[in-house]
Formats: structure tokens, C-alpha cells, sequence
């Protein structure tokens, strides 16, 4: 889990499996602070994702979107505008504070809970939500001009856009 979390923000695999032994270094030298209440998964995860945001801020880097796009992957798409999807879609979610990156990565990529996002980040759980809302409002809109732009783009170069 502290791999593939670590992994969603870093692409160096060195560097993510550096960061990894670091997470659990740090997870047992604190292992005093862990609240037995609260499911252990999620205190491990805030500190992969503390260690990741370092290691960023360090490099001056934003964290990448690497998960499944099922939901704009269509079976009348063929690869080409599948991989053309993916690559707007991460346009978009660039343009995103590195915050908002993190939580949506965080729900969606890493399919955590609203709750346990929650936990990792320190915020109230209702502000996840209306985040999270706010986010893919902000996406919805970010897809739909790149879109549009896209589509008149090749429209005024004579092309049909379900080729």
C-alpha cells in the first residue's frame, strides 16, 4: 500500500522504493503516536503521503494522476483517443492546486474513503466532500473546453471527430 500510494506521485522507482523504507522508518519511530481507534491503514498512508509531498516540494513537482480512466474509457473508443483521453484528463488535473491533486488521487485513485481522507490530510470530513465536489466540478468544466477545443480544432481542419 505505502509503494503504490508513494507511486502515485513519484515515477522514479528508486526513488519511490527510497521513499517506502523511509515511510516505514518514520511509521515505527512513531508508532507511539498510532491511536489504536483508528484503522492503522490510513495513519500509514498519511505518512506515505506526507513523505511523497516532501520528496515533491524538494524537486518543485506536482503529483501525477497514474490510475484507470474507466469512466471516460468507452468500448467505440479505439486505444489512440483512449491514450488522447488520459493525457487531456491529466492536463486538466495538473491545472489543479497540488492540494486538490492529492484528494482526488487519494478518493479516486487510491479509492479511499471520505473518511479516511479525512484522516490523512487533517481536515473535517464534510470539507473532504465539498472538495472532492468542488474538484470535479473544476474537472468537468477543465474536460469540457479542452473538448470543445479539441473537437473545433479538428473540425476546422476538415476532420470528423468520430473517425
Amino acid at each position: 500500500m505505502v509503494y503504490s500510494i508513494i507511486k502515485k506521485y513519484v515515477k522514479e522507482s528508486e526513488t519511490v522504493e527510497d521513499l517506502t523504507q523511509e515511510s516505514f522508518l518514520v511509521a515505527f519511530s512513531k508508532l507511539v503516536q498510532y491511536r489504536q481507534e483508528f484503522n492503522f491503514s490510513p495513519w500509514l498512508a498519511q505518512i506515505a503521503v506526507n513523505k511523497a509531498l516532501e520528496h515533491l516540494r524538494r524537486e518543485k513537482r506536482s503529483p501525477t494522476a497514474d490510475f484507470d480512466l474507466d469512466l471516460l474509457q468507452c468500448q467505440s473508443f479505439s486505444p489512440e483517443q483512449v491514450f488522447d483521453q488520459k493525457a487531456l484528463f491529466d492536463e486538466c488535473l495538473e491545472k489543479l492546486p497540488a492540494e486538490m491533486q492529492i484528494i482526488f488521487i487519494l478518493r479516486h485513485g487510491l479509492e479511499f474513503s471520505y473518511e479516511d481522507i479525512a484522516r490523512v490530510l487533517d481536515l473535517p470530513t464534510g470539507t473532504v466532500k465539498g472538495l472532492l465536489y468542488r474538484i470535479r466540478s473544476i474537472l468537468k468544466k477543465s474536460l469540457s473546453k479542452q473538448t470543445d477545443s479539441l473537437a473545433a480544432g479538428e473540425l476546422c481542419e476538415g476532420k470528423q471527430l468520430n473517425e
